[in-house]
């Protein structure tokens, strides 16, 4: 989401700065915009889908049946969340 509003930010302020400049618009800002969102959409998912990744591998390997409590140090073999049996 950061890299859809940098992108965004960055393009228009470069728009702007290029009408104070000249005293128009560049026709191509559409074109633009649509790129740079491209582009960050693909930065993210490079740098954001291997860091999602590693934190599912992550989890509690040894979860309550019944309320999902993790019971990894636990010691008994009664949940003490839930109270039930593991």
């Amino acid at each position: 989401m950061g890299a859809y509003v940098s992108a965004t930010i960055s393009t228009t302020l470069i728009q702007v700065l290029g009408y104070v400049e000249l005293g128009y618009l560049d026709p191509f800002f559409l074109i633009g915009a649509v790129v740079g969102w491209f582009c960050s959409l693909v930065i993210a998912c490079l740098v954001g889908i291997p860091f999602w990744i590693v934190r599912k591998s992550r989890r509690p390997r040894a979860p309550c049946q019944s309320c999902g409590h993790d019971l990894t140090d636990c010691e008994s073999e009664v949940c003490p969340k839930c109270g039930r049996l593991a």
